[in-house]
């Protein structure tokens, strides 16, 4: 049995079911800029998956940044090339020898899933989730619904879990801490300084008297012969890694408090964010379960 492990790059993922790489070799179905019409396009680097990603709206960049960070996601991948299930089986039958007819697809054949995400099963397997975005004020039209409908039955048909979020001021808080905690680790590698990062979390869970980070780290620091640079550098693997959870929905900077939260009652993003309310409407599953 595989146990896989949060790596940088996540060149060690294979292929998942369905065939798509991890890592510097996938390619999304659209990139930003150029095969959309959004005004809000990003094109964010990640050191999790060593390659560009393309995010179509400020609310696939805002989840970005948090699955960056989070030791949930082993991988994630946006603009995700989803092969309908009619050309699935077309593709399946070619593959295995009961046809000799190879596939032929149309571009009505693949749709593009706004973000695939690769986690730990629990079980030293893999499990994927489909995460869709949609704006808040689109939720209740008869074609996004449509859409969000085709998505579930396309996940629940391949064995991926689905879950909808969308872009909220809370979200946006989030992700400004997530790429905080982000920056504080350039540079670092975050494979090579895992032990390292360990000692400082328990550190601050033992030593954090709700100062603020600065002078939180600047103590730490002296504890253990480190500058302050340093620690804040192993305080982002710390967070990356899983040994140190923050309280993302309030602001992560240098001169404010932080609020810590235990390793056993952390989160994934896919939680946090959650619309509830879609979800019952679109999924028999509950979200515990996605834990």
């Amino acid at each position: 049995m595989n146990d896989f492990q949060l790596r940088f790059p996540c060149t060690h993922l294979p292929p998942d079911p369905l065939g798509i790489p991890h890592g510097p070799e996938y390619r999304g179905k659209l990139e930003a800029g150029r095969q959309s019409s959004h005004s809000t396009d990003y094109m964010r680097r990640s050191r999790k998956n060593g390659c560009v990603s393309h995010c179509l709206g400020m609310g696939e960049r805002d989840m970005k940044y948090l699955l960056e960070i989070s030791p949930f996601a082993l991988a994630y991948r946006f603009q995700y090339p989803w092969p309908l299930a009619n050309a699935r089986r077309m593709i399946d039958n070619y593959i295995f020898g009961l046809t000799d007819e190879p596939p032929k697809l149309f571009k009505k054949d693949v749709i593009s899933m706004d973000v695939v995400i690769t986690s730990s099963d629990g079980q030293g397997g893999l499990r994927y989730l489909i995460g869709s975005h949609k704006l808040i004020s689109h939720l209740h039209d008869k074609k996004v619904r449509r859409r969000l409908a085709l998505e579930r039955s396309e996940a629940a048909g391949a064995g991926f879990s689905y879950f909808v979020y969308s872009r909220t001021p809370a979200l946006d808080e989030m992700a400004k801490s997530a790429k905080q905690i982000m920056l504080w680790g350039k540079g670092i590698d975050l494979n090579c300084s895992a032990n390292q990062a360990q000692i400082l979390a328990e550190a601050i869970y033992r030593k954090y008297d709700g100062e603020s980070i600065q002078m939180c780290l600047e103590k730490i620091g002296k504890y253990f012969g480190l500058n302050v640079e340093e620690c804040y550098k192993l305080f982002s693997v710390a967070v990356n890694l899983g040994y140190l959870f923050v309280d993302l929905s309030t602001p992560i900077r240098y001169c404010k408090s932080m609020r810590l939260i235990q390793c056993k009652d952390a989160v994934p993003p896919w939680v946090m964010v959650r619309r509830s309310d879609v979800w019952e409407s679109f999924s028999g599953r509950s979200f515990s379960s996605l834990l």
